[in-house]
């Protein structure tokens, strides 16, 4: 029997688990039959790794019943909403970071969450939606590459999740680029959206990059048995990136203020324009308007009316009078 799960049609047996691993130290994955097999196979080998639906009931009942985690661990692995962190306790580390999501028409800066449960025997990994790193992994089991060690796969893991990041930013910076060069040719209407864009991208992004920093800082102090200083280097690697993606958001969130302030400016310049124009031709055209008003009162002894030149010469008095104002105003300098 299969039932509709997350977008997704899963076997009703085990449904809540997608991947299980057992590896061995020379890159070898032999696939475990029921998640209950995860000691079995980490005696057996060199460790193993689980995949699952966090929001499957499934997946609950099997981490409070069938593994020694924490309450507070479960909670995290399984939470609908999650912020990047890491909590290091004596038997292994949580980890919870956030990858770009490449769903079909979704919003890249949507970012998906991947949680994490390490420790020298075992990783536990849950997530809500797909993300590409854990393709990755499956790749490399495919050609027998797979991680060697726990470590090893939560820098496979990092990088993999780090690397796909850069081409957005990118193209966050190609976007502010093309709209300050548009912004000095004074073609503001053309960089609306993609400046609304880059402070939307730029605004999540940063709510989410920004403390996986945090999260690297804190993996490169953790101190295990199993935690090799080649893994160390590889995760300062992954900081000094991550670092740089921090850096490179607040300087985007700082042009794109910048860009914005301009934008309000031109526009505010332009809104000045018209009404100054509006202002002069109002004050060109009030003295005619009663002029004018004057002129057409219907009453008894009004100049003219007898004359056929009357309207010419009236005609010409506003053409003088308009005229004068003008010279007046360039005396002035009121344009």
């Amino acid at each position: 029997m299969y039932v509709l799960y997350a977008g997704e049609v899963v076997s009703q047996l085990n449904d809540y688990l997608i991947y299980s691993y057992a590896f061995n130290t020379e890159g070898h994955a032999e696939k475990l039959e029921a998640a209950k097999e995860l000691d079995i196979g980490a005696a057996k080998q060199s460790y193993s790794w689980l995949h699952m639906h966090a929001l499957h009931e499934g997946t609950r009942d099997f981490l409070e019943n069938d593994t020694d985690l924490e309450p507070i661990i479960i909670d995290a692995m399984l939470a609908e909403e999650t912020r990047p962190r890491a909590l290091v306790k004596d038997d292994g580390m949580l980890v919870i970071l956030r990858a770009i999501n490449f769903d079909q028409g979704a919003d890249p800066a949507d970012m998906i969450s991947i949680r994490l449960w390490i420790d020298n025997k075992k990783v536990i990994s849950t997530r809500c939606r797909d993300i590409r790193a854990i393709g990755d992994i499956i790749d490399f089991i495919e050609q027998d590459k797979a991680p060697l060690s726990p470590c090893d796969f939560l820098i496979t893991i990092t990088d993999r999740l780090f690397e796909r990041m850069q081409p957005f930013f990118a193209d966050l910076e190609d976007r502010i680029s093309r709209a300050e060069e548009l912004l000095a040719r004074n073609e503001e209407d053309e960089i609306a959206d993609d400046a609304a864009l880059v402070r939307k991208r730029t605004a999540i992004f940063a709510r989410y990059v920004t403390p996986q920093k945090a999260v690297l800082e804190t993996l490169v102090k953790a101190k295990y048995e199993w935690f090799e200083e080649e893994h160390r280097e590889h995760l300062v690697e992954s900081l000094d990136r991550v670092t740089r993606y921090v850096e490179e958001l607040q300087e985007l969130r700082e042009r794109s203020q910048i860009l914005n302030d301009e934008l309000n400016n031109a526009h505010g310049r332009r809104l000045n324009d018209i009404t100054y124009i509006f202002s002069v031709a109002a004050t060109v055209f009030l003295p005619l308007s009663f002029l004018t008003g004057l002129m057409g009162i219907n009453v008894g002894g009004m100049p003219g009316i007898e004359n056929d030149q009357a309207f010419w010469g009236f005609a010409g008095f506003c053409v003088l009078i308009i005229v004068a104002q003008v010279a007046i105003f360039k005396k002035l300098k009121w344009f």
